[in-house]
């Protein structure tokens, strides 16, 4: 059988030589020359250029993805240091854009799912473990990222920065919001507690109202007082550093093995 296949690739490749033997005129090689100039530009450019990842977000089902991509650190690269364009992948693209013409795509947030499987192998082409184990925050859920057996516990496939949502896997929300209460309850966004399910007692039309007049990343402590809601006490200097789409890794960036220092304080509230 592979005899058989290296004489067809062998007598193929005889007809193209002598094919091109035979047209070898000054014109049609400085045509070959420079459609394999454009190729190769074109191949170099689609392979390489951060640029070239507008391309795939072409792809309606794409948009979601390429979007967080924008917000990640990895953002200078492009797709394809991830996603190797190989036979296999090829085959899946035209799968794809078959189910996409037909009106068979899958929903993105399936894709995010099944993504987040299989990434690992991705992240660790760059990424090693005994680096990423050095890392405070990472030193400190490392059992739990040997139990998940993945990266993307906590991370997504393209928006690295874990999301609160990824957080509150483990971690109570309620019972964070009551230990930390001050500087972390005044800081969340109304969609982020909606997001959590914090704000189930508002009824649906007061919550439709306050996202359409205030926006929605107004932080609670825009319309209620120092004690209105949380009945914490607090200097009105502390809402200075209630900052616009706080997370819980905007503390707890750099987690060190004790709790959190009154420098971490310090980065948004004015001494």
């Amino acid at each position: 059988m592979l005899t058989g296949l290296k004489a067809k690739i062998s007598s193929t490749i005889s007809k193209i030589t002598t094919y091109l033997k035979e047209k070898a005129t000054p014109v049609n090689v400085a045509l070959v020359v420079l459609i394999i100039l454009v190729g190769y530009a074109a191949w170099a450019f689609f392979e390489h250029s951060p640029a070239a990842n507008v391309f795939c977000a072409t792809c309606h089902v794409m948009k979601p993805f390429y979007e967080e991509f924008q917000e990640s650190p990895h953002r200078q690269f492009n797709c394809h240091v991830c996603h190797v364009f190989d036979l296999e992948t090829a085959q899946g693209t035209i799968r794809e854009l078959y189910l996409t013409i037909t009106g068979q795509a899958p929903d993105p947030e399936e894709l995010r799912l099944e993504a987040r499987l299989h990434i690992e192998d991705e992240c660790l082409q760059c990424h090693r473990r005994e680096d990423l184990a050095k890392l405070p925050l990472h030193n400190i859920h490392l059992e739990v990222a040997e139990i998940a057996d993945s990266c993307t516990f906590c991370h997504s496939s393209h928006l690295l920065k874990p999301h609160n949502s990824d957080c509150t896997q483990c971690h109570d929300l309620e019972r964070m919001l009551e230990k930390h209460k001050g500087y972390h309850r005044y800081a969340f966004a109304i969609t982020i507690l909606e997001e959590q399910n914090v704000t189930r007692n508002l009824p649906p039309e007061v919550l439709d109202i306050i996202k359409e007049v205030a926006g929605p990343s107004v932080e609670c402590y825009r319309c209620h007082g120092e004690t209105a809601t949380w009945n914490v006490p607090l200097d009105p200097q502390c809402y200075v550093g209630a900052l616009e789409g706080k997370t819980c890794l905007d503390c707890h960036k750099d987690l060190p093995e004790i709790d959190i220092s009154d420098d971490r304080c310090t980065e948004c509230h004015r001494k």
